[in-house]
């Protein structure tokens, strides 16, 4: 076979191979691009949830500290509650000693009007009698 034509038989094959090519690189190269927006897409949506995790955790960090105030308001309002009962404890013991001096009071006025009506029913005899 000549040298020329054993060149053409052997670069026809080459060359329709090469243009054959072309379309697959075009194709593939449309595959890194979309691969490209899909891996954005992807790196979007990781930090949209990063975002609604720090929201969460915000959140999170806001209703524990509302939950802190919460248990120390509780906590002051069982103080209160405890010294208020303290209170009742001592007006009551306070209002039974009143009471006790109230009826030792009654029971000494009593024995003093009894001991002036002896005494003036005494007199009155006594006065009778001489």
């Amino acid at each position: 076979m000549p040298l020329a034509t054993t060149d053409s038989t052997v670069l026809l094959p080459l060359a329709m191979t090469a243009d054959a090519g072309w379309p697959v690189m075009a194709g593939r190269s449309a595959m890194v691009g979309e691969a490209g927006r899909t891996m954005g897409d992807v790196v979007d949506s990781v930090r949209r949830v990063t975002a609604t995790i720090a929201e969460i955790a915000a959140a999170s960090a806001e209703q524990s500290a509302g939950l802190a105030q919460i248990n120390q308001s509780i906590g002051q309002i069982d103080g209160i509650t405890q010294q208020n009962a303290a209170l009742v404890e001592e007006a009551a013991a306070a209002a039974d000693r009143l009471q006790r001096q109230a009826d030792r009071l009654v029971a000494l006025v009593g024995q003093f009007r009894s001991d002036g009506i002896r005494g003036a029913r005494n007199a009155l005899q006594f006065s009778a009698g001489s």
